[in-house]
C-alpha cells in the first residue's frame, strides 16, 4: 500500500500545476491583445498654459568698446633745442593755445631783430628812389633793385618768426596734459614725443556688431553706456559714424559713438558696457518657461483646441528680448498659429509630442500680462548674441 502511495504522488502534483499553467498561459494571452490597444491610447498630459500677447518693446544690442579721446596728441618738438620753460603741471586741464614748453629762441629773437632794422633801411631806402625814378633821375632798374633787396630782408625776417614760433609749443586743442618727465634746461631732439595731450570733454568708443545687424544700426541711433568705474551711472550717446567697410575676416561691422563728457568722467582706455537702442517694435510676449532649445533652435508648444481634446504642436521661434519671467520672440516658420491670443504650454514640455492629448492644468497656468508688467522697461536686456569684439 505504502509503495501505490508513492507512486500515486508525481500525478497529483501534475494534476495540481496543470490548472496553474493555463492561468498563466490565459493572463499573459490576455495581457498581449491589450498591449496594443493600451500603447495606442496613452494618458493624457497635463500642461499649464499661458497667453501669447503682443506689445510694442524697444529692444538693445549689447557689445563692449574702448573710450578714446576725440583729440590724442603726442607733443613734439619740430627742431632739436634745450627747454628754457615749462608752463604746464602734469594732469593739467589747458586751453587751445596756451603756452607748454618754451625752447631756447635767443639766437632768433637777435636775427629777428636785425633783420626787421634791415628791412626798414631798404624800405626807406625804395621809399627814397621812387620819386626820382618818376622825375627820371635815375634808371628803373635801380629801384628794381632795391626793391628786391627789401623783399629778402622781409623773407629772412619772416623765415625767423617761424624759427621762434617753432621754439614755443602751444596747445593745439583744449584738453587735459599727460604725465610729464620734462626739466627746464634739459636737451631735446625733433621729433621726439614729449608729453601727451587728450581732448575728452567728448570722447568716442569704437565697437563692432554682427554682419546681420547692419540693416538694424543707423547714424544719429541712441547709445547707453554703462562703466564699473562708476556704478549706477548711464552715460548718453549717440552713433555719429558707421564703418562702410566690413572686416573680411570676423564679418562684423565697426560703429563709431560719440558722449558728451562734460565733468571728465569717461577716461581713455576705459572698457564701456554698450546698449544701442532699436526703434520700438511689437513683438509677441510669452513666459520665458515656455521656451525650449537645442544647440542653435529654440520653439515653443502651441496648444490648440481639437475635436480630440487639446493638442499641441511645435512653432519654431527666435528670442529677440529677454527678461526675468518672459521673453519677446518671433516666428522662423510659415506657420500662422503663433500669434496674439494664442496659448503656449509652459509646464509638461518634456512629454508633449505631436498628437498627444493634452489636460490643462489650471494650476499651472501663468498670466503673461503681469509677467511682463512685474518687470521695468528699463531693467530689460537683448539675447546676449551679440560677440564683443
Amino acid at each position: 500500500m505504502l509503495e501505490s502511495h508513492d507512486a500515486r504522488r508525481p500525478l497529483i502534483w501534475l494534476a495540481a500545476l496543470i490548472p496553474v499553467a493555463l492561468a498563466l498561459i490565459f493572463w499573459w494571452w490576455l495581457a498581449r491583445e491589450r498591449a496594443p490597444e493600451d500603447a495606442g491610447t496613452p494618458s493624457p498630459i497635463a500642461v499649464g498654459v499661458a497667453e501669447v500677447i503682443e506689445r510694442d518693446l524697444r529692444a538693445t544690442l549689447n557689445t563692449v568698446g574702448d573710450v578714446e579721446a576725440t583729440d590724442s596728441i603726442e607733443i613734439a618738438s619740430l627742431v632739436t633745442e634745450r627747454i628754457t620753460g615749462l608752463h604746464f603741471d602734469s594732469g593739467e586741464r589747458v586751453n587751445k593755445g596756451d603756452l607748454l614748453i618754451q625752447l631756447d629762441d635767443r639766437a632768433e629773437q637777435q636775427g629777428l631783430r636785425a633783420a626787421r632794422v634791415i628791412a626798414e633801411q631798404e624800405q626807406r631806402e625804395l621809399d627814397r628812389l621812387q620819386p626820382l625814378v618818376r622825375q627820371g633821375s635815375i634808371a628803373t632798374q635801380q629801384a628794381d633793385a632795391q626793391r628786391n633787396r627789401l623783399e629778402s630782408a622781409r623773407i629772412e625776417a619772416a623765415r625767423l618768426t617761424a624759427a621762434l614760433e617753432e621754439r614755443t609749443i602751444t596747445a593745439p586743442v583744449s584738453g587735459l596734459m599727460g604725465l610729464s618727465h620734462l626739466s627746464v634746461g634739459e636737451l631735446i631732439s625733433a621729433d621726439t614725443p614729449l608729453v601727451t595731450l587728450d581732448s575728452i570733454d567728448r570722447v568716442q568708443v569704437d565697437f563692432s556688431l554682427p554682419e546681420r545687424e547692419l540693416q538694424r544700426v543707423t547714424e544719429g541711433m541712441r547709445v547707453m553706456a554703462h562703466s564699473v568705474a562708476w556704478p549706477g551711472q548711464t552715460f548718453p550717446g549717440e552713433v555719429t559714424t558707421i564703418d562702410p567697410r566690413l572686416d573680411r575676416e570676423t564679418r562684423t561691422l565697426m560703429i563709431r559713438a560719440r558722449f558728451d563728457n562734460p565733468d571728465l568722467a569717461l577716461r581713455p582706455g576705459m572698457l564701456l558696457d554698450i546698449a544701442l537702442l532699436l526703434p520700438a517694435r511689437q513683438r509677441l510676449v510669452v513666459p520665458e518657461t515656455a521656451i525650449m532649445g537645442e544647440r542653435d533652435r529654440q520653439w515653443v508648444y502651441v496648444v490648440t483646441q481639437t475635436a480630440e481634446g487639446h493638442r499641441a504642436h511645435r512653432v519654431e521661434i527666435n528670442v529677440v528680448e529677454r527678461a526675468p519671467g518672459w521673453a519677446a520672440i518671433e516666428t522662423t516658420s510659415e506657420d500662422n498659429s503663433l500669434k496674439p491670443g494664442a496659448s503656449v504650454a509652459i509646464s509638461g514640455l518634456r512629454d508633449i509630442g505631436e498628437d498627444r492629448a493634452l489636460v490643462l492644468d489650471e494650476t499651472a497656468a501663468r498670466d503673461t500680462h503681469a509677467l511682463l508688467e512685474a518687470r521695468p522697461a528699463n531693467e530689460r536686456t537683448a539675447p546676449s548674441e551679440t560677440p564683443a569684439p
